[in-house]
This record gives C-alpha cells, sequence and structure tokens, in this order.
C-alpha cells in the first residue's frame, strides 16, 4: 500500500507515555498526528518506525482495523520545542512516522473487562480480538500483552472507536513488534516462540472470549491462520521502497522480515498455542 506524506503545521502536544512519547501535531491535509522519532542515543531505534509501517501494511492486508499511518515532514518553525521532553532529537527537517488521530475513542485499560452479555454485544468486531493475538505472535510485538507489574494492567495498546453505540477494536502501536529493541533486529526465522507478556495471555481478551463458543472460535481461527502464509513479500517490499534514505535502516531487514513472517514452524506453534487459549 501508498502512504500519505503530510507536513507539520504546529506542535499541540508530547504525550506522556512510556516508550517513544508520540508529539501530536497538526498536519496540513487538516487532520492531527501522533508522531514518533527516535527518543534513544541508539540510532537503530529508527528501525522501529519502519516496524510500524510493515506492521500497518500486513493489518490493512488482513482486514484488522488500525489507524491511518502516514510519512510527516516537521516544517520549519513548526516543533514547539519548549512542550518537548523526550523527543530531543525530534527536529524540524526531517521525516517521522504519524499516525492519524482519531475520535471519540476509548483506550483499553485495566478496568476494560467485558462483563457479561450486555457488554458483550457492544463490541462491533470481537473476533478481531483473537485475529490480532495471532497476528502479535506471528509479528513478535514484544508490547501488546505486556504485564505492567508492579503498576496494575497491562499494555493492550487497543483502542475502542465508538460509533452508534458500538465500540470497534483498533490495533495500534506496532513499534515494537519483531522484538523491539533488544536488540533491533534480531529477527530469525528459527528462534523460539514467545509466549509470555502477549494479549491472548490478559484479561481482556479471556472476558471477550468467555462470550464466543468454542466451535465459533474455532473457525475464527481455522480460517485466519491460512491467511499467514500468503507470499507477503510483495508487500514488505513495497513498503521499504518508501523509507527515507536518511533513516538508513539496518541491512538485510526487509529479507530478514519476510523470511520471518514466512517460517511454516511458527504458525503451526501460533496455531497451536492461539487454540489454547480458548479452554
Amino acid at each position: 500500500m501508498r502512504f500519505e506524506k503530510v507536513n507539520t503545521l504546529f506542535t499541540i502536544k508530547e504525550m506522556t507515555t512510556d516508550g517513544h512519547a508520540p508529539v501530536l501535531f497538526h498536519c496540513d491535509n487538516g487532520e492531527n498526528y501522533y508522531c514518533k522519532y527516535r527518543t534513544q542515543i541508539n540510532k537503530d531505534e529508527i528501525n522501529c518506525l519502519a516496524y510500524e509501517f510493515v506492521c500497518t501494511s500486513l493489518l490493512v492486508h488482513l482486514d484488522l482495523p488500525t489507524p491511518e499511518i502516514a510519512f510527516v515532514k516537521i516544517l520549519p518553525e513548526t516543533l514547539d520545542k519548549k512542550i518537548i521532553v523526550k523527543n530531543k532529537r525530534m527536529r524540524e527537517g526531517i521525516t517521522v512516522f504519524g499516525s492519524k488521530e482519531i475520535t471519540p475513542v476509548k483506550i483499553v485499560d485495566e478496568l476494560s473487562k467485558i462483563d457479561g452479555k450486555s457488554e458483550f454485544a457492544k463490541i462491533a468486531n470481537p473476533s478481531d480480538i483473537i485475529k490480532i493475538a495471532i497476528f502479535d505472535l506471528w509479528t513478535n510485538n514484544a508490547d501488546r500483552g505486556k504485564d505492567l507489574s508492579p503498576n496494575p494492567g497491562f499494555n493492550y495498546n487497543l483502542l475502542l472507536s465508538v460509533s452508534l453505540g458500538k465500540e470497534h477494536i483498533i490495533a495500534f502501536d506496532h513499534a515494537f513488534a519483531f522484538g523491539g529493541v533488544n536488540p533491533v533486529g534480531n529477527i530469525f526465522p528459527d528462534s523460539p516462540l514467545v509466549n509470555s507478556n502477549r494479549l491472548h495471555l490478559t484479561p481482556y481478551y479471556r472476558s471477550i472470549l468467555e462470550n464466543i463458543n468454542k466451535n465459533d472460535f474455532l473457525n475464527i481461527v481455522d480460517n485466519f491462520i491460512p491467511l499467514l502464509r500468503y507470499d507477503y513479500e510483495p508487500i514488505i517490499s513495497e513498503t521499504f521502497a518508501q523509507f527515507p534514505q536518511e533513516w538508513e535502516l539496518l541491512d538485510n531487514l526487509e529479507r530478514k522480515i519476510v523470511n520471518f513472517l514466512s517460517a511454516e514452524n511458527r504458525i503451526r506453534q501460533i496455531e497451536e498455542i492461539i487454540k489454547k487459549s480458548k479452554s
């Protein structure tokens, strides 16, 4: 898919989150974008922006809900450094990752557990929670489903877009897919499948599955798993062709991602693990 390219007009605020602490900009297409760049000295962190674009391309192909994203160029005199705390490396003239703001929206947190059929009926796309959990295992998303202990709850990276009395589950923030930053580029087809701190182990996921019967669950899994065997190389190549040269991504990163996602042994393990999540 082709991603839009937009320019910043002015800074709105920096978010007080862990990780990349995105900066919200108003842009020249009339939309607001949450923008990320490097926050660490390690220049390899820039590859996490590539992960965002790759995962969005995959999610769109798989028909899973995710925010619209764009390449955002920070124009001169549009970066308000007085309100920047974490993003000291964000500067005018560079191109960054931007995720378009969605409103109205709620963030899934420790209080978002589905309690009973009436709350379950408010979810417009409950089957997508299963598909997103599979997607996270497939892409080794090291962030969604992470236990926030000693603080309460989990890091869900899920939004609930509210429309006509229904809540639509939306997956966002994929900077720490493919293992994230520890270390960046550590992507190998024969790597052990990580089955901890993942979405399928969280209370929110389980509270939705309690309201989906076993046969429907198995049909969702059986219809989705084969989609992981699609040839994603053209989609990933098209995505990589759009990255700015200034990002200086790791050598062979595109090939590593293609080989990682194509590993049949991983796909079989994912199917086994996800089916055990409905017991």
